[in-house]
């Protein structure tokens, strides 16, 4: 007999995420499972039910991965080119989120279940590493004198406000291409440019 075909939790995330995604909360776990060559009862091994494996792929992940790119920097680039280049990875982040969160909810699922796993706060992780971001860049003169957690709070809240209201005109756009981040930047550097 042949041993069944070891898929790594993370792979069995990525898939059903992916799937939930496209095709809707509706689709069943032997959809997913097949496209990974594996049992639909060996999902439900790991996972426990189809509302478990939601939660784990669509909901709030323990730590944005915007979080690791705010803690490293600032670099020797342009401080201009990279608060574009980290509000671009805040808004895919706070976009993934929004997603997942829609699905979710769209699906039945309480807050209390969706956030009840959850470490902490993703985005008060972000907003401490963003106010160390430009604690850091200030301290270092490479923005003016400002009040970081201001500064801090309008970023993040410019940018989830964005993910969270795709009915707005251009959030058909992904984050690498959307004029509002890009305008965004712009318009908060001319307060806080050294």
């Amino acid at each position: 007999m042949a041993r069944p075909k070891e898929v790594a939790d993370a792979d069995i995330l990525a898939a059903a995420r992916s799937r939930f995604l496209s095709c809707g909360t509706a689709i069943p776990i032997s959809a997913i499972a097949a496209g990974l060559g594996i049992s639909h009862a060996t999902i439900f091994n790991r996972f426990g039910s189809k509302e478990e494996l939601m939660i784990a792929a669509l909901g709030p992940p323990s730590k944005l991965s915007c979080v690791a790119l705010l803690e490293a920097g600032p670099d020797e680039r342009p401080v201009r080119e990279q608060l574009h280049e980290l509000a671009i990875a805040v808004a895919r982040d706070f976009t993934d989120l929004a997603e997942g969160l829609t699905l979710l909810r769209g699906a039945g699922v309480p807050p209390e279940r969706i956030f009840g796993k959850c470490d902490g706060s993703p985005p008060g992780d972000a907003y401490n590493a963003m106010a160390g971001w430009f604690d850091r860049a200030r301290d270092r003169g490479l923005i003016g004198p400002c009040d970081t957690p201001t500064l801090s709070t309008a970023i993040l809240g410019a940018l989830r406000n964005r993910s969270f209201a795709p009915q707005t005109p251009t959030a058909t756009q992904g984050p690498s291409d959307d004029p509002y981040i890009a305008n965004l930047i712009d318009l908060l550097w001319r307060g806080i440019a050294p």
